[in-house]
């Protein structure tokens, strides 16, 4: 598992540039996987919204918020009148071939959100570095741990894990 990002260092990612990193991405995974690649994309017209607990009634509401912000879920880079209307945009990346290659294999990426200077990737591949290879390709982009991603925590806490905590912290909710 990988995860990285590159950011501009002044100028959010455009369009055009966007085009050219997913293109090279697409590259680089097909050649991770040892397969072409299927792309799928979501386009959402606010922050994506995302929650690192575990908990179902928290998912829904996660879920929910997603749903009431997509402007556009389906195949292929969204084109530049869906990009200019994004305020985030998601990709994902898959083996056509899934035969030819590692169980599990796949890749995200995100551009746009509350950070648009930066793309923030996710890859699940043998052992190929991926970071590196997009690295090369954008040498003037500075590389990040991808930790920070460009979705938005949802600040939502399991009700079970705030009880047992015997609080709730500031600026936190529990479904």
């Amino acid at each position: 598992m990988q995860r990285f990002s590159l950011s501009n260092l002044v100028m959010p990612i455009g369009f055009a540039q966007f085009v050219r990193m997913a293109g090279h991405f697409i590259d680089v995974c097909g050649e991770a996987f040892g397969s072409g690649c299927d792309v799928m994309a979501r386009v959402h017209s606010r922050d994506h919204v995302y929650t690192t607990f575990l908990d179902p009634a928290i998912e829904e509401a996660v879920e929910k918020a997603n749903r009431e912000r997509l402007l556009r879920s389906g195949p292929g880079l969204p084109n530049e009148d869906e990009w200019t209307a994004a305020r985030h945009v998601e990709m994902f990346v898959r083996p056509s071939n899934l035969a030819a290659s590692m169980p599990h294999a796949f890749a995200h990426a995100e551009f746009k959100g509350v950070r648009p200077r930066q793309a923030t990737f996710y890859v699940q591949c043998a052992d190929f570095d991926v970071a590196s290879a997009m690295a090369e390709a954008w040498p003037r982009m500075r590389r990040g741990n991808g930790f920070k991603g460009n979705g938005v925590n949802a600040g939502l806490v399991p009700a079970a894990t705030a009880a047992a905590a015997g609080f709730v912290p500031r600026g936190f909710r529990t479904a």
